[in-house]
Order: C-alpha cells, then sequence, then structure tokens
C-alpha cells in the first residue's frame, strides 16, 4: 500500500524541523547564537542623526549624561562639535576632521582637544568636524562637504587617524555588524571606498548589515544572514589599507586644490606594521603628518569610566601635539 501525499510531506516537514531544531542546539553550543540586542550604554542619549551621503552626523543640541560624573557635549548648529563657549568670530579656519576620538566622545566640551587648542589660541577658528564612527571615508566626504563653501575655506585640516580606520573605510562586515549592533541610531548604513581595477578611488553610497526577521531569536537565521553579508561585502576587508592608502593622498589632494593643507596626526595605533606603513606613505607624498600617540594610550587611567574613550588627560597631550606640529610646518596665515 502506497503512502499517501499528504504522509510524505507531513514526514518531510517533521524531518525539516527536526533538523533545523538540532542545527539550532548546535549553534547556540558552538557558540554561534542569535544576533545580539543593541549594546547602546542605557543613559547614553542619540546625540547623532541620518545623513543621506555620510550615513550620519552629528545632532545640534546640548547632551547632559553620565555614571560617574556629568559629562556635557555640544554640537553647534551646523553640526560640529562646541570648541569654545561661543564660535570664534575672527582668524584662520582650523578644521579638524576625523572619529569619536576627534569629536570628543564621552568629554565635556572643555576636555576635548579641539575645545583645547582654541582656548590656547584665540587667534585662531577651530571647527570640529569629527563624528563618532568616522573613518577616512567619512572625513573625505565630510572635507569635501566642507571645501563646497568657498567664503569660508579653511587655511589649515587636521585629520585624527587611527590604523582602525582600515576597516571602516571599506565597510568590512565586522564594522557593519557593529554599528548594527552598537550605533545610537540603530541600524544605521556606513558609505565605503574602493579601488577599481586601474586603482582609482571610487566612493560608493552607504550600505548596511542586513536586518532578516528572527535574527535575534534564531542562531540559524543569524549565521545565514552573516555568511550573505559575507558574501556581499566580499572581498573588500582585505583592501582595507590599500583603500586607506589612496583616501589619504586624495584628502591631501583635495586640501591642496583648495590652497588649503592637510595634517595627518597619528592617535593611536592598533596593528604592529602600521606605523611603518604609513610613515613610508606620508613621506613618499608629502603628506604633512605627526606622531601623536601617547605611550600609555592603553592604561585604565587614559580613558573615560564606564564608556572608554580617551580622558582629558589624552586630549590635552593631543592638542600639544598639534600646536607643535602645525608650528613646525607653518602656521596658517593671518
Amino acid at each position: 500500500m502506497r503512502p499517501r501525499a499528504g504522509g510524505w510531506a507531513r514526514a518531510l516537514g517533521l524531518g525539516v524541523a527536526i533538523a533545523l531544531v538540532l542545527l539550532e542546539l548546535l549553534l547556540r553550543v558552538a557558540a554561534r547564537g542569535p544576533v545580539k540586542g543593541r549594546v547602546q550604554t542605557s543613559d547614553m542619549p542619540s546625540m547623532h542623526e541620518p545623513d543621506a551621503q555620510l550615513g550620519w552626523r552629528n545632532r545640534p543640541g546640548v547632551y547632559t549624561f553620565g555614571r560617574e560624573y556629568p559629562i556635557r557635549m555640544t554640537f553647534w548648529p551646523d553640526h560640529t562639535r562646541a570648541t569654545a563657549p561661543a564660535p570664534a568670530a575672527a582668524g584662520p579656519l582650523l578644521a579638524l576632521i576625523g572619529d569619536s576620538f576627534t569629536q570628543g566622545y564621552a568629554l565635556s566640551d572643555e576636555d576635548t582637544f579641539g575645545w583645547k587648542l582654541q582656548a590656547r589660541r584665540p587667534d585662531w577658528r577651530v571647527r570640529n568636524l569629527g563624528s563618532a564612527g568616522y573613518g577616512t571615508t567619512q572625513s573625505l566626504l565630510s572635507l569635501r562637504r566642507l571645501l563646497e563653501d568657498a567664503a569660508d575655506r579653511p587655511e589649515m585640516v587636521v585629520y585624527g587617524f587611527s590604523d582602525f580606520h582600515e576597516a571602516r573605510n571599506v565597510a568590512a562586515t565586522p564594522w557593519l555588524r557593529g554599528l548594527a549592533r552598537g550605533a545610537d541610531q540603530g541600524h544605521v548604513a556606513v558609505p565605503y571606498a574602493t579601488l577599481d581595477g586601474g586603482g582609482a578611488l571610487q566612493l560608493h553610497p552607504p550600505v548596511r548589515y542586513p536586518d532578516w526577521p528572527f535574527d535575534r531569536r534564531s542562531a540559524v537565521v543569524a549565521t545565514l544572514e552573516g555568511l550573505w553579508a559575507d558574501a556581499t561585502v566580499g572581498g573588500r576587508g582585505a583592501t582595507g589599507r590599500a583603500v586607506t592608502d589612496r583616501l589619504l593622498v586624495e584628502l591631501d589632494r583635495a586640501a591642496w586644490t583648495a590652497w588649503s593643507r592637510l595634517l595627518v596626526i597619528t592617535l593611536s595605533q592598533w596593528m604592529l606594521d602600521s606605523g611603518r606603513h604609513y610613515r613610508a606613505l606620508f613621506d613618499e607624498h608629502g603628506i604633512l603628518s605627526a606622531d601623536c600617540r601617547h605611550p600609555k594610550f592603553f592604561a585604565p587611567e587614559m580613558s573615560v569610566p564606564t564608556y572608554g574613550h580617551p580622558n582629558a588627560t589624552m586630549n590635552t597631550h593631543w592638542a600639544s601635539c598639534v600646536e607643535a606640529a602645525i608650528q613646525r610646518v607653518g602656521e596658517p596665515p593671518r
């Protein structure tokens, strides 16, 4: 007697269900659980807003938070971080671009190196365009946007560089996943750069990590989601350094084209071989640079409690380094 078609279908369905349950259990045992929820610190306000080109930008306003002591972060109406009680009215414009180190994340306004520079040199106009999570790609886009304003061209642009920008610049899968989990806007998108067949720099619109249904409940869905993300990204992650090289050269070219100057300051180094590599790059292309790393960068006493970012002491060091570097290469004309 032949089994009914419905019986085969039920048996097949039951077999698939059992296989999925077993696979779910195996993945969880192997520490491949579902996608975890957002890891935003519970008291951290939402200080960024979406931007179609940059992915996100600073949201104007005053934000006060802090677990161990009050932290006050101010962003002016032009989306820049406050560098003084009020914007300086006169003097050559010194523009800061970069990531959360440049922005001064989890620091009160007066503790950032941008504010300290402005206080030391009131004859300058220090404008801090740094934003949390930026790499060289977003810094270049931010600089280009600034340079579109011919009425307020910076005399000097200071880019706060760290070698971990390499992964950010190409939107590598781990970086996209980290943004999806930790950004204060939730599931955000990030622009990225690649090199074409001839080695020319290509900039691409913002992309985001996939957000599949049930990825926070199922290890199977989360694993498939990750495999899809890897397949979509392809080999971009392996090109981070080559792309970063081209971005740094393009940053310098963009500044010179606008009759400005670029100064790259190295704020931290996480990979053993990157220091020598980038020093050689700067020398080869004549890019002004300064090594502003602190020997105790990774020491606990140099970080903001709870939030883990460089503290006021570190930012004082950076301010001194930037000021000395500008004096070395020649100050902006008055």
